[in-house]
């Protein structure tokens, strides 16, 4: 089954009742899990490191990752919140003190693209013995081999991921998903286009993993919001993926088809009167459904072994 995460990052905006909400809107839409971000922004970015172009109305991008951040009784919260709703807590931690701290709340540790090259943090992560989720925006195979080894391959799914919010059709490049598929055991995609035809394009890929960001209201202009998805469109990217993991089978021809075989494919039928004993020609035979006991070319040349009527079978 494909493992769906909504993934809402920092679209709360700071507020812990809105980060509850979008738990419960998760678990009403189907989704699998719910992501957030843990950071301290002081242990992840220089403080004079400008913001982000998404990050209207900030200078600083230790200024908005503060606004975001939450503290350990909120986290705490969120954890049981996700608990009573009975989907899967996890939050992608940018540090090693937080990465110590959630992980044990988790069944998955979650790499950022941004973090694949920091090679502390995944040792830590590998140290954790968990299954381990690896996006992959911005690297190119060499980097993603290497920080795939230091995981059991066995507990690593790799998403196929670019790091542009939001990502522009022409640039999605879901071809690569085929590639990694011929390199890891478990490959995902971490959406960030617009809308949910990429995930379902993805999901048929054979996708074991699909991210896609969350949010109350795509409208808003900042952060990532405008690249997330609200619950009613979440909800019809799960049934959308639900319902092609059902078609995603792999028996020809299906046994559901069987009974259309004798309906569907023709037999052989009188074109015309035919005599015991006469050759049978082409011109004798009509090709007409339903299939009988016998193929046309198997009766040319050969005797009529009976009297037939016009439109009788020639099986008898």
């Amino acid at each position: 089954m494909v493992y769906i995460i909504a993934e809402v990052g920092g679209n709360h905006d700071g507020s812990l009742e809105l980060a509850k909400l979008l738990i419960r809107s998760a678990k009403e839409a189907g989704c699998d899990a719910v992501k957030f971000q843990t950071y301290e922004a002081e242990k992840l970015v220089h403080p004079d490191a400008k913001a982000l172009p998404q990050a209207i109305g900030y200078e600083k991008q230790t200024d908005r990752f503060k606004d975001l951040q939450f503290t350990d009784e909120q986290w705490q919260d969120l954890i049981d919140e996700c608990r009573r709703q009975r989907i899967d807590f996890l939050t992608t931690c940018f540090d090693l003190d937080s990465l110590k701290k959630y992980a044990p709340y988790m069944k998955a540790i979650k790499i950022a693209s941004g973090d694949l090259t920091y090679e502390r943090l995944l040792r830590a992560a590998s140290e954790c013995g968990k299954p381990v989720i690896l996006s992959t925006g911005m690297s190119n195979i060499d980097e993603i081999k290497n920080a795939a080894s230091f995981f059991n391959p066995e507990l690593l799914t790799v998403l196929h991921c670019v790091s542009v919010y939001p990502c522009p059709d022409e640039h999605a490049n879901l071809g690569v998903i085929s590639g990694l598929q011929g390199l890891f055991s478990s490959v995902g995609y971490s959406d960030h286009t617009q809308g949910i035809t990429a995930a379902l394009v993805a999901a048929g890929m054979g996708c074991n993993v699909i991210e896609k960001h969350f949010t109350h209201d795509s409208s808003l202009p900042y952060g990532d919001h405008s690249l997330s998805v609200e619950p009613e469109d979440m909800a019809a990217l799960v049934h959308n993926v639900r319902r092609i993991e059902k078609m995603m089978g792999v028996r020809k021809p299906d046994l559901i088809e069987m009974d259309n075989r004798h309906r569907m494919r023709r037999g052989a039928y009188a074109a015309r009167d035919i005599k015991l004993g006469q050759v049978i020609s082409e011109d004798d035979i009509l090709c007409l459904r339903p299939r009988n006991r016998v193929r046309p070319g198997d009766i040319v040349g050969k005797r009529a072994r009976q009297d037939f009527k016009r439109l009788d079978s020639l099986d008898g």
